[in-house]
């Protein structure tokens, strides 16, 4: 079976190369001690390596528009040109490196990763982490949780029965990627369907954590501006944020 993990971190485009490659910072660049945007921070990003039912190389996932969880662009330079990329380890490894966004103290990684895999059709099925509690046990594989939000690690969002064991629900312990043992209350992580996050309304990182606030309208509307002035026949000539 295809399978691929992907990692969630903010994106501020910074720099359109052309209508599939973007570079962009992990943290808001308006904001000290960023305040000055830093060209030698921004990370290449490649539209054309987003993941599709015949791409199980690719670095990143598809725009949510596919299906998918990146909600930057896709209409370089006319989309959205801020919000968050799941990407692959060594890029999310970049991101660390490079930005100044990291996951909050007592946040867990599962928190912001998203397996993805080959189902019938085919068609692609996806699994967020979340971090998670065992307050109770029914039997070996049913328990109750508290589920936690990415960025409050104290407050848990839902507290729901889980069967370990329905696939239609969450990944199963033996995969690995659930960590649950309802034998144990310390957090561990815990994988959910899309279906399932979306039937039971829980909520998945918000990246970047102002997403929608007008963190960096200026730049954005500037950047719309050239983007636009420099669109001959739709191809793009490198535009920088300055």
């Amino acid at each position: 079976m295809s399978e691929i993990v992907f990692y969630g971190v903010p994106a501020f485009v910074g720099r359109v190369e052309t209508l599939q490659v973007v570079y962009i910072w992990c943290d808001d660049p308006s904001r000290a001690p960023y305040s000055a945007p830093d060209p030698s921070r921004l990370i290449r990003i490649d539209f054309a390596k987003s993941l599709t039912p015949d791409n199980w190389t690719a670095e990143l996932d598809a725009h949510r528009i596919d299906g998918g969880l990146t909600n930057i662009g896709p209409d370089i330079p006319f989309g959205s040109l801020q919000g968050a990329i799941y990407c692959v380890k060594s890029k999310w490894d970049e991101c660390m490196d490079k930005g100044g966004w990291k996951p909050s103290v007592g946040e867990m990684e599962c928190q912001y990763q998203c397996l993805a895999r080959l189902a019938d059709g085919p068609s692609i099925e996806r699994f967020h982490g979340f971090r998670a509690k065992v307050v109770r046990a029914a039997s070996s594989r049913v328990v109750l949780l508290d589920i936690y939000k990415a960025g409050d690690p104290e407050t848990p969002q839902r507290q729901m029965w889980v069967d370990l064991y329905d696939d239609a629900s969450c990944l199963s312990p033996e995969g690995g990627y659930t960590t649950i043992d309802p034998a144990t209350p310390n957090s561990r992580a815990i994988f959910f369907s899309s279906k399932f996050i979306k039937s039971v309304g829980l909520t998945i990182p918000k990246l970047p954590p102002g997403y929608g606030s007008g963190t960096w309208p200026k730049a954005r509307a500037q950047l719309n501006t050239n983007a636009r002035d420099s669109n001959d026949d739709r191809k793009v000539r490198l535009v920088e944020v300055v």
